[in-house]
């Protein structure tokens, strides 16, 4: 049997069997919660697929958006000549095979884990959960810390939220340990903090580093952090494309004339991406049409400033 891709039905029965698998996942019944997975994988084998159409799934229009911009910047390397299209799939396809990998790891059948990942990736490489876990698998159970610390770098790239961003950092941090990267690893781990400032495996890394070096040579600040990461080809900021995104997510609100919608998404542009001057003429547009004069002409100068100096 063929399915229709674009079924909801379809995408509403794998959620609910996705949610019923995970829960078996909990209580540790991994047999039971495979067959599950197994079966809407089944599923996604028989999907009616056009051929010149890229299919992937994402969990959200940010990475639907993101994944856009690199495609047609050619920052991804999807075939233009043989793809005319790319079509978000709502189903649950890159999370089934994410599962899948959890009960691999726990039957230690580590190469299929790896390569339940490595497919969570191809179908969706704009998120950094699936390339944290691997880098993990990478890192504990095969000790190849330098080829973790490449996929968590990977990981960084490919995420723009503040808990995913923080735990890359730990993965970050953990695999420079073994390195025997102390001073990279603080400031890896103090980067998480300021992320997410409550986080106690953080708090107690850094009490082990300074366990194993003498004294530190980062003051804590984030500017301290950042100067070390950089220095070591690890990013420290969201990737650029997020705040293209963000901004096309403005203006497709603009055109459906949600215009407070269309200031929340401008306004993470320009967070992401200060000098983003597209994001400071939507928001400019956008806060006329909610006549709010001195904040519209606020962001049409600073528009006007970098258009200026570009």
């Amino acid at each position: 049997m063929r399915y229709d891709p674009f079924d909801i039905k379809l995408k509403e029965r794998h959620r609910t069997m996705l949610l019923q698998a995970n829960d078996l996942i909990q209580k540790r019944l991994f047999h039971n919660a495979l067959r599950i997975v197994d079966d809407i994988l089944r599923d996604v084998s028989n999907l009616a697929l056009r051929p010149d159409w890229l299919y992937k799934t994402f969990y959200d229009p940010v990475e639907f958006m993101t994944a856009s911009i690199r495609w047609h910047s050619g920052q991804l390397s999807w075939d233009k000549t043989r793809y005319k299209q790319l079509h978000w799939l709502e189903l649950p396809i890159s999370e089934a095979y994410l599962a899948r990998a959890f009960i691999r790891i726990e039957e230690n059948r580590i190469p299929e884990a790896i390569q339940d990942l490595e497919t969570a990736i191809e179908w969706n490489p704009i998120h950094g959960e699936y390339y944290f876990e691997l880098g993990y698998i990478y890192n504990w159970l095969l000790k190849d810390h330098q080829r973790s610390l490449e996929l968590c770098i990977q990981g960084l790239q490919n995420t723009y939220q503040k808990t995913s961003l923080a735990r890359g950092y730990r993965s970050v941090g953990a695999a420079l340990i073994d390195l025997r990267d102390l001073d990279t690893a603080e400031a890896a781990y103090l980067k998480s903090l300021h992320l997410e400032p409550t986080n106690r495996l953080a708090k107690m890394q850094l009490v082990y580093i300074s366990t194993l070096k003498p004294a530190t040579s980062i003051d804590g600040s984030l500017e301290s952090c950042n100067r070390v990461l950089m220095s070591k080809g690890i990013p420290t900021s969201i990737h650029p494309s997020f705040a293209e995104a963000f901004s096309g997510l403005g203006q497709a609100c603009m055109q459906q004339k949600l215009f407070q919608q269309a200031v929340d998404y401008y306004k993470r542009a320009v967070e992401i991406n200060p000098k983003l001057s597209s994001a400071h003429a939507g928001l400019a547009l956008a806060y006329t049409e909610l006549k709010e004069f001195d904040l519209a002409k606020k962001h049409r100068d600073i528009a006007l400033e970098i258009e200026g100096k570009t």
